[in-house]
């Protein structure tokens, strides 16, 4: 017991001599406040004029940057002067234990944290006039989870520097990439798609996503992933500094030692990706869940069942019963005796970069990866878990694709089919004026060659591909892709095993690329009647119709003036600031005086003619909304198509596996239906949607790979 006190008292005594030396040496006292203040400064004047959400978002950047500031020069900088100074010496002589000795330190530079946190948010409260109001538990948790990794940081570079020339170097090499990648001091949308991913591997990344997580008030399951991450990033990152820690200044790292320090320096660096990796397979779904279905409608069948049991086992199902049969030991239930169970649906085209509001409508303190998952989070909440990105941004994409397939992003399961592939100055170059690089987006190919050799550099990272060939039509025209060059792309896509799904203005353009072998139409026609010899050849060869009617409709409804509110699900996940932009403005009314409200009822009334004879004559509909265009949202805009196909001539069971076990086979996704061996992508409503399509409103939950993902009282 005396031991102990003794052990205690000297680390006390230790923090206290710690916390003296941090403002008597002029380096740490610059790293410890002057840095980060001077940053609050000038950021203060810079970005002081945003929202309150985006000036809270600041303060976030001034305080991530003032913990790795802190963690790493004050922490590494007072110990590499200790050891210069023969100060560590005098401590080992004592004899003080090396873990007291650490621990006195980390203690020490966490004070001095916190007192330079706390400076910093006060000082950037007042200067850019925001209001705390801020979940401070959740900022103490982040907070601290943060400086330890950051502190881990520090004591490394201490370990590893001979003296305080070096160390400033080396703390160097580490700090500036952090502040650089994280978005702490330039925002993610401008960093390179490739740098963002290696940015994704560091510390502060995660320190700066769990403190923008605060100030946009979401709950605590946002906090958990980064924080735990960053704490056993710190715990890992303190073991090694206390195997390398050096008492003497003659102590030298030899060359396999100096080894050692930079794998354990790059272990410690990208811990968290690997931590966050880790949970997302340790809490990937799993056991076994059994639902009692009073209706179930299994996703290729004509009528509903009565009283179905289904088995989930590890995400998938595994049994489906007629009746109520016992459930295995342990098994979660669910209760759905008064419900009809069915599969959930699916949007085959969206564009994931626009929120279907007017112009570039950004929502404060929300940058692009966020706004995307957020449009993702609204398509489960409409009970749409499947969706096809088309002429996205194709890195961002993909991070996101392979996110959500490793269980690190809750959305839906994404299809991927990258840039556009369309003529020089073709559609939709066009709407990408704005950007300094547009290829990510689409790509333009005059020639066979050109088509293939576009193709091949990005193939083997896509799941389908799309081609644009129209010339649009009215005032909106564009130059249209040669014959020549469409049917070189679809024949190189087939080489690849990738399906083809063409954007088509007219009814030419519908007859010409069914003839060069496209697997899919997009829109169809809005001007003209797609001819019978057309849709025979489509419904011979199961050519896809995806004809997007709710894109006409949300135009429609816009030049009208109308209130996008009064459709279900719109104003729960549409955000208020992009339903108020097709309303609000002198240059909205220019817009919609040029789109022309007759000139759109009439292209909504040809297309939907267009379905119903295509649906007559056999030609595979699947549902695709093209949501992120004007009024069309993401999510809302599926529960509009299903309704405009009922209305074009579809039985509502029709439209029904349009939009599921239609859909999810055209994606090549093992969902749609509710059979054995397919993923428990399911949903949960009231009243009978085979009969009624409107029933699909009134969703009362929606479950992903057994789980559950939106559950409403």
């Amino acid at each position: 017991m005396f031991k102990e006190m003794v052990e205690l008292h000297a680390l006390w005594r230790n923090t206290q001599v710690n916390i003296a030396m941090n403002f008597r040496d002029r380096q740490a006292l610059f790293w410890n406040f002057g840095f980060p203040l001077g940053f609050a400064l000038i950021f203060s004047a810079i970005f002081g004029r945003g929202t309150a959400q985006e000036r809270g978002t600041v303060i976030m950047q001034i305080v991530a940057i003032t913990l790795a500031s802190n963690g790493i020069f004050g922490t590494a900088i007072p110990l590499v002067t200790m050891r210069e100074q023969h100060i560590l010496r005098r401590y080992r002589v004592t004899p003080l234990p090396l873990t007291t000795l650490l621990l006195s330190v980390t203690f020490a530079q966490l004070l001095v944290i916190v007192l330079a946190t706390t400076l910093v948010i006060a000082l950037m409260a007042v200067l850019l006039k925001v209001p705390l109001i801020l979940d401070w538990g959740q900022l103490a948790v982040a907070v601290l989870s943060g400086a330890m990794a950051m502190l881990a940081l520090g004591l490394i570079v201490a370990a590893v520097a001979d003296n305080t020339k070096v160390a400033p170097s080396i703390a160097q090499l580490i700090f500036m990439p952090m502040i650089f990648l994280s978005g702490a001091t330039v925002p993610d949308f401008l960093i390179p798609p490739s740098w963002q991913q290696v940015g994704e591997f560091l510390p502060l990344t995660h320190v700066f996503r769990a403190c923008k997580a605060i100030v946009v008030g979401k709950s605590w399951d946002a906090l958990v992933s980064p924080t735990v991450a960053l704490l056993i990033t710190a715990a890992v990152g303190l073991w090694f500094a206390h195997a390398l820690f050096r008492w003497e200044p003659e102590e030298k790292l030899l060359t396999p030692a100096r080894l050692k320090v930079i794998a354990a320096t790059l272990l410690v660096l990208t811990f968290p990706k690997w931590t966050d990796m880790m949970l997302a397979f340790l809490f990937k779904p799993r056991g076994t869940v059994v639902i009692y279905a009073g209706r179930l409608w299994d996703g290729f069948s004509d009528r509903l069942r009565e009283q179905v049991t289904v088995v989930i086992r590890d995400g998938r199902v595994v049994e489906v019963h007629n009746g109520f049969v016992s459930a295995p030991r342990f098994a979660r239930i669910v209760d759905a005796k008064g419900l009809t169970v069915l599969p959930s649906l699916c949007d085959a085209h969206v564009h994931l970069g626009a929120d279907g509001g007017f112009a570039f409508t950004a929502i404060a303190g929300e940058n692009e990866r966020e706004a995307m998952e957020r449009r993702l989070r609204g398509y489960l909440r409409c009970g749409v878990t499947m969706v096809k990105s088309c002429g996205d941004h194709t890195d961002r994409m993909m991070r996101l694709r392979d996110r959500e397939r490793q269980g690190g992003l809750t959305a839906p399961r994404l299809v991927v089919v990258g840039p556009a592939f369309t003529a020089p100055k073709g559609h939709p170059t066009e709407l990408f004026f704005w950007a300094p690089d547009i290829r990510p987006f689409v790509r333009q190919v005059d020639t066979p060659k050109e088509a293939t050799d576009e193709f091949t550099d990005v193939a083997k990272r896509l799941d389908g591909i799309k081609a644009v060939y129209g010339k649009g039509f009215g005032r909106s025209t564009y130059p249209r892709m040669k014959r020549e060059v469409l049917a070189a792309l679809i024949e190189k896509a087939h080489q690849f095993g990738l399906k083809v799904t063409v954007h088509t203005d007219t009814a030419e353009d519908v007859r010409t690329a069914v003839e060069l072998g496209a697997d899919g139409i997009e829109h169809g026609s809005f001007v003209d009647a797609i001819d019978d010899v057309t849709l025979q050849a489509m419904a011979k060869r199961k050519v896809i119709f995806v004809p997007t009617l709710s894109v006409a409709e949300g135009a429609r409804k816009v030049s009208a003036g109308g209130s996008p509110d009064d459709e279900p699900f719109v104003s729960e996940v549409v955000p208020k600031k992009v339903r108020e932009s097709l309303s609000e403005g002198g240059w909205v009314a220019m817009l919609r005086q040029g789109m022309q409200l007759s000139r759109w009822d009439e292209h909504l009334k040809t297309n939907m003619e267009n379905v119903r004879r295509a649906y007559q004559a056999g030609v595979p509909i699947v549902c695709g909304t093209d949501a992120g265009n004007p009024g069309t949202f993401h999510g809302p805009a599926v529960h509009r198509e299903l309704r405009l196909l009922v209305q074009a001539g579809l039985p509502a069971v029709e439209a029904l596996k349009a939009a599921t076990s239609r859909c999810a086979q055209w994606l090549g996704i093992d969902a749609g239906i509710i059979a054995e061996g397919q993923w428990a992508d399911l949903i949960a409503v009231q009243g009978d949607p085979t009969q009624d399509i409107t029933a699909l409103t009134r969703l009362r939950w929606v479950m992903k790979g057994g789980q559950f993902v939106v559950q409403q009282e």
